[in-house]
């Protein structure tokens, strides 16, 4: 998940709202290959919780298929990105300490069936 400073160019620490969005390379890519007109599914893992809700439901908005992201509980939790819009002296703040989809393991990749999407 991304928040970032809002309104745009404002640096963290001065922000008065965060906005929230869809984050993370792999879940930015499916997503935006479905907007593209195209198909994509994504593997991993996502906290148990309404954080790891949220991208899921983003990612069905976007129309990536989710039969892959599994939930897990316990202590993992989903990645935080905080970006900023500006230029000069971008700042970004990654937290990914317990990452859920660390937890992703080779039966995660077995119980895919893998097949043409177009």
């Amino acid at each position: 998940m991304d928040l970032y400073p809002d309104p745009p160019g404002s640096t963290t620490e001065e922000a008065m709202n965060m906005s929230v969005g869809l984050g993370g390379s792999s879940a930015n890519i499916a997503a935006g290959i479905c907007k593209l007109g195209g198909k994509s599914a994504l593997v991993t893992r996502v906290s148990d919780d309404s954080i790891g809700r949220y991208c899921v439901n983003q990612l069905k908005h976007y129309g990536v298929d989710v039969t892959h992201v599994k939930p897990i509980g316990g202590e993992y939790r989903n990645s935080l990105a905080v970006y900023e819009s500006r230029v000069e002296n971008h700042q970004s703040v990654i937290y990914r300490n317990g990452a859920a989809d660390f937890q992703m393991d080779i039966d995660d990749i077995k119980a895919m069936v893998i097949t043409a999407l177009w």
